[in-house]
């Protein structure tokens, strides 16, 4: 079970026994003391906002459980049943104050019919009001036009009213009238937790997940396609819609189609040389290509509440090069080879919808994708480099918004610092941007990417629920306090304050991309307009300049300056605010705005004039391994706190976001040594332990490489373990990596063990394990004991011919800072 929001302990109250009559007799209820709250108060509860509320000042009564009553529609449907289950947690009597929910085909008052009937997204429409006898109410009706309107309904109620801990503590029932529907059709996610995390998704009223099935083939070469069914039958009951994803058609070998299908590949360019690892993409000239598509869309739209499927275009370009589709746009033959097989698929589901993903490779075709497209045919938005961005800029380009204008357009936005990052990024003016622009555009869908979980983003995520709802609704100060009010930040106009300075800065560290982009630096990569491609930030290291590179939103000095700054405020009020969770990411924004500065000052001393300065490279160097030390500590501490997990099941890209700023310090120390700058800590550098090539898979794909560390450990403490890819054809799998003691290596047990699986090779080059020497076992070594790294992979199998079997890379120790050590 999730755990739910919390709200602080209610107040005492002083009750004012009043003889109530009611249908069934006699019952006693009580008028509340506390402080008459306004509509403001009673909305500070309320995620996301509805449209129109109001409840008057003096407007609440106290009852206990025992003394409210719930009727339902006699309906048999699964959101319904939810429904009932979140309002019998306050509503267990069987006589007394009534919350009758109705449909409006039902028993349902006129007013509250025609006030829903003809709302925009009507089937999520909803309106609550009270009524009333002898002058006092004594009731709440909830009515709405679909179950799902009524689901929603009883959310907003059951975030109005705090339900006591004991049966016989009382409860206030506020005089409600709210009318609310939604902004967008669709506010959802993809991937991350999504698939798993589905009721709290609901709880924010956000109702549509796109998620990968199974894709594969039975023995005789039919399709087979598979989802979870508990996961159908759970969306099915909280109110979130699962739309099945046929992946990137140019990664469809990985579902075996080739082994079974082999005329379906497409024919490479012949005035191209074929890279080692070359794989090919689908030929759509195959009537055979169609008819498997076909099947698997049958097969996903045939399982239970599935009633659309969205196929993602290639990401890559990987077109045919066969005589019939030599010529031919492959994104416009992709996008029709999509919709003849929808067609096959769809005259036994009338009902289904079909929806295309767009990338960053069809970006220049998707004029001729809009073009090929049916009227009914649904188009998402989605670009690495272009709507997995974090900027200032807009998303929806004027193409697109004329699309959109009468036809069904839907968005992959990232929610957080970056895709590639874990980084913390509580930015309410970034979502409220965001979500403003795709209203305001008419957009149809927004399906945020927040991965690798909600934890580490709750509040974005959280905000984009919100503001997908009702996009001019609250302002950010308003939201940030209804927020912190929710999850029980102590102080929520601190919080609001806080977030007023932290989130502007967040915003233009995301936006200048400097995690991400030194992230894939430490690896030896860039990352350009939706590709990844080989380069180094030692590359652009020495120029940093104010308007690119790192600082890519930051004009100028006294720009970068001023926000520097704000972040200085914002840790003040973070303190302020007694909430550690808000302080941790405080220090991990103002750190990184450190950092920056420390790089900019190195930078600043390499481009002095005639020569660098060597006493300013020093003196920066320096600052930049104090910036590092404070923010790798400061990156760890917020995310084992907002994500608690074992340290196997930490994700890579937390890891990643945890060293990025020690392995930069390492690329500065280096470049530094060409200077003649002796650096004072190597052990806090990278340096190789031990290297493997294709003949370490000869006898088979499972090998255990080790090699003696001792050397290059220096005492007790964290380590980071990176493996590297370099070159070859093939990745390899890393099982484990453990640290043993003792006099041989044959001998030596593991004193300690990072078990995880990580695949690393071309596009995933590198990752870190971390080990930890405690000072206990430091201290038990022994004066004839060594110490081993000890690797676990699954490398490129034998059978595979010789030029798919190359694969080349290293394995690197350090001492690490996550346990906050004090560089000297």
């Amino acid at each position: 079970m999730k755990k739910r929001w919390t709200r602080s302990a209610l107040p005492l109250f002083i009750a004012v026994s009043i003889l109530l009559a009611s249908a069934g007799g006699i019952l006693f209820h009580t008028v509340s003391a506390q402080p008459a709250k306004s509509a403001r108060d009673w909305s500070k509860w309320v995620i996301p906002l509805p449209k129109k509320m109001d409840i008057p000042r003096t407007g609440a009564a106290a009852y206990s459980p025992d003394e409210i009553f719930l009727t339902l529609p006699r309906l048999s449907d699964p959101l319904l049943e939810t429904a009932g289950r979140l309002l019998r947690r306050f509503a267990r009597g069987s006589r007394g104050f009534q919350i009758r929910l109705t449909l409006t085909d039902g028993n349902c008052p006129e007013k509250l019919r025609l006030a829903i009937r003809d709302l925009p997204n009507r089937d999520q429409a909803y309106a609550i009001e009270p009524f009333f006898e002898r002058g006092r109410m004594t009731g709440l009706i909830l009515a709405a036009n679909t179950p799902l309107g009524l689901l929603y309904a009883a959310r907003t109620l059951d975030q109005l009213v705090a339900v006591p801990e004991g049966a016989d503590r009382r409860i206030d029932l506020p005089e409600a009238t709210i009318v609310d529907w939604p902004d967008l059709v669709e506010r959802g996610e993809w991937g991350g937790n999504a698939a798993g995390d589905l009721a709290w998704l609901a709880e924010r009223k956000l109702n549509v997940i796109e998620v990968h099935p199974k894709l594969g083939f039975n023995p005789n070469g039919s399709p087979s396609a598979n989802l979870d069914p508990g996961m159908l039958a759970e969306g099915a009951r909280v109110g979130v819609k699962i739309v099945p994803i046929i992946l990137h058609l140019e990664q469809l070998a990985g579902t075996g189609l080739f082994r079974y299908h082999p005329e379906t590949a497409a024919t490479p360019d012949p005035a191209k040389p074929l890279p080692t690892d070359y794989t090919p993409g689908v030929c759509f000239s195959k009537p055979k290509t169609v008819d498997l598509l076909a099947g698997w869309m049958g097969l996903l739209l045939d399982l239970p509440g599935v009633s659309e499927v969205d196929v993602w275009l290639s990401e890559v370009e990987a077109g045919c090069f066969c005589p019939d589709c030599r010529g031919q746009n492959p994104f416009a033959m992709e996008t029709r080879g999509i919709i003849t097989a929808f067609e096959k698929a769809r005259p036994a589901r009338p009902r289904a919808s079909l929806r295309i993903l767009l990338t960053q490779a069809s970006y220049d075709s998707n004029d001729k994708v809009l073009q090929a497209v049916r009227p009914d045919t649904k188009i998402i938005y989605y670009d690495g480099g272009r709507t997995y961005d974090s900027s200032h800029k807009p998303m929806i380009y004027p193409r697109l918004a004329d699309f959109a204008r009468d036809r069904w357009l839907g968005v992959y936005p990232q929610l957080t610092n970056s895709w590639r990052t874990v980084f913390p990024f509580s930015g309410p003016q970034f979502i409220l941007a965001r979500m403003r622009e795709f209203v305001g555009k008419r957009l149809a869908s927004m399906i945020g990417y927040a991965t690798p979980s909600n934890r580490y983003y709750d509040f974005n995520v959280t905000a984009a629920a919100e503001w997908s709802w009702s996009s001019r609704g609250r302002s950010v100060r308003e939201f940030a306090e209804a927020y912190a009010t929710r999850r029980g930040i102590p102080q929520p106009s601190k919080f609001a304050q806080w977030l007023e300075k932290a989130g502007e800065v967040g915003w233009k560290l995301a936006g200048s991309r400097s995690v991400e982009r030194l992230i894939f630096g430490a690896g030896g990569q860039t990352f350009v307009e939706g590709r990844i491609q080989a380069g180094s930030s030692a590359s652009f290291l020495k120029g940093l300049k104010f308007g690119g590179d790192l600082f890519t939103e930051f004009a100028d000095g006294k720009d970068f300056g001023e926000s520097l700054v704000q972040a200085r405020i914002g840790h003040r009020l973070a303190q302020e605010t007694g909430d550690p969770r808000v302080t941790d990411e405080s220090e991990c924004v103002l750190g990184m705005m450190e950092f920056l500065a420390a790089l900019k000052e190195c930078a600043d001393a390499w481009q002095a004039a005639g020569a660098p300065d060597k006493a300013a490279l020093e003196k920066a160097l320096r600052n930049i391994d104090l910036a590092a030390k404070r923010l790798t500590a400061s990156v760890y501490r917020w995310g084992v706190r907002a994500n608690p997990a074992p340290r196997p099941a930490l994700p890579s890209r937390f890891r990643d976001s945890v060293d990025f700023a020690a392995s930069t310090a390492d690329q500065e120390w280096r470049l530094a040594a060409a200077a003649g700058i002796q650096d004072p800590q190597p052990e806090y550098r990278r340096r190789p332990a031990l290297a493997w090539t294709e003949k370490d898979f000869a006898g088979g794909p499972a090998a255990v490489l080790q090699a003696d560390i001792t050397d290059l450990l220096r005492g007790a403490g964290e380590y980071d373990v990176t493996l590297q890819f370099l070159e070859g054809a093939s990745g390899v799998s890393i099982r484990a990596v453990s640290l043993s003691r003792g006099v041989t290596r044959e001998t030596a047990p593991a004193i300690d063990e990072d078990r995880w699986d990580f695949q690393v090779g071309r596009w995933n080059n590198y990752v870190d394990y971390w080990l930890t020497l405690t000072p206990q076992q430091a201290a038990a070594a022994k004066a004839s004991d060594r110490y081993f790294l000890n690797v676990e992979l699954l490398g490129p199998s034998p059978d595979l011919p010789a030029g798919r079997r190359t694969t080349f890379g290293f394995a690197a120790v350090r001492r690490s800072w996550r346990s906050g050590e004090r560089p000297r």
